[in-house]
């Protein structure tokens, strides 16, 4: 990875050094996981289950959505995240719904990154 697509990612909060330690300093693996994390659905049936009132499922998918951005150290959607997840744990649906604006919003920026990076490799 050049340094420019390392200043891509590390823009958007996403801490590639602290990831390659998770990642035994395999680039090629991380990477193949951060393009891989765009294409998870996870977050859009996220949304579905908020706009449904369904929390429990939401809570499922928020949980899945804040362990992978833990793993590849996207720190500004995990961050976003923790608060968010333990809403949906409480089943408090209301501050979940205040919350998810923040949340969508670092997401948003974390796979927009990760494109960018994508893009700027070919």
């Amino acid at each position: 990875m050049t340094e420019k697509e390392r200043n891509i990612l590390n823009e958007a909060n996403i801490d590639v050094e602290d990831a390659m330690g998770r990642f035994l300093d395999n680039e090629e693996l991380y990477i193949k996981f951060l393009n891989k994390f765009t294409e998870d659905e996870n977050f859009s049936k996220m949304r579905e289950f908020l706009i449904n009132n369904n929390v429990e499922d939401a809570f499922g998918c928020a949980h899945t959505v804040k362990g992978v951005a833990a793993n590849l150290s996207v720190n500004g959607l995990y961050q976003a995240m923790i608060p968010f997840v333990e809403y949906l744990r409480d089943g408090n649906l209301t501050e979940a719904k205040n919350l998810f604006p923040e949340v969508e919003e670092a997401y948003q920026c974390a796979v927009h990154a990760i494109i960018m990076r994508h893009n700027y490799e070919q």
